[in-house]
């Protein structure tokens, strides 16, 4: 309900959703922003959602520049601002690039 609660106070003061995940949890966020930018079960405004595991060019450019860990700091540290939102999923809880995108945001990982 939290996560829910945080979207929908971002999203109507203009800010953003990033989405990411790793490992087996890689293609859920695709699929939510998918979601949040179209519709899902009623007909509604568009929210501003991006997943994060799309760009397969800055996944690899961050991952050799830095660290595989920093892929979702680094993108957040670039598209975020203050207001938006970052929603991390993993699987197992230990992913270290989703724990090191929501530290980036001042989230939590789960």
């Amino acid at each position: 309900m939290a996560a829910a609660a945080a979207i929908r106070g971002a999203v109507a003061r203009g800010g953003r959703v990033f989405v990411f995940g790793t490992a087996a949890a890689r293609p859920r966020p695709s699929t939510f922003a998918a979601e949040l930018v179209g519709r899902f079960q009623r007909e509604r405004p568009a929210m501003a959602a991006i997943a994060l595991t799309t760009d397969t060019s800055i996944l690899t450019a961050v991952a050799n520049d830095y660290a595989f860990d920093r892929i979702f700091a680094r993108q957040l540290e670039g598209l975020g601002r203050p207001g938006d939102v970052a929603l991390g999923i993993s699987t197992s809880g230990r992913s270290a690039n989703v724990i090191e995108g929501c530290r980036r945001r001042g989230g939590s990982a789960s």
